[in-house]
């Protein structure tokens, strides 16, 4: 499972990685790795090169507005000074319990934070 793309709001792709961005699995606390991608902006045709560096730091128990859960953080760096955090709880099928997102001012979109985390949770 992995990410191939990301779509805009009109439905079509924005942004698709090739190959898709994907975790390595088994994952244990102390696991880092590289990834080269390339990345695709639809808008203007251009294709850019991108490295991911990723580091599995932690394993615990979180709480968010859907629960708590055994969850890995992922921190990931890529190559344009982005940082992200992930937190994945592979035990219950869940690929994002918290996301925390920041981007230098350097970073082609500029500067940001973004921040989410699971609200709810419906089983069949």
């Amino acid at each position: 499972h992995g990410l191939v793309a990301m779509l805009g709001r009109d439905g079509k792709p924005a942004v698709s990685y090739d190959p898709p961005i994907a975790y390595r699995w088994p994952m244990k606390v102390g696991d880092s790795w590289s990834s080269q991608h390339k990345v695709t902006l639809h808008a203007n045709g251009r294709t850019v090169p991108l490295t991911l560096n990723y580091k599995v730091e932690a394993y615990d128990r979180i709480t968010v507005p859907a629960g708590t859960f055994d969850s890995y953080l992922v921190v990931s760096t890529d190559s344009n000074g982005e940082v992200q955090r992930v937190w994945i709880a592979p035990a219950d099928s869940i690929s994002v319990v918290k996301r925390t997102l920041d981007r230098p001012a350097t970073h082609p979109q500029g500067a940001g934070h973004l921040e989410g985390e699971l609200l709810s949770r419906k089983l069949p």
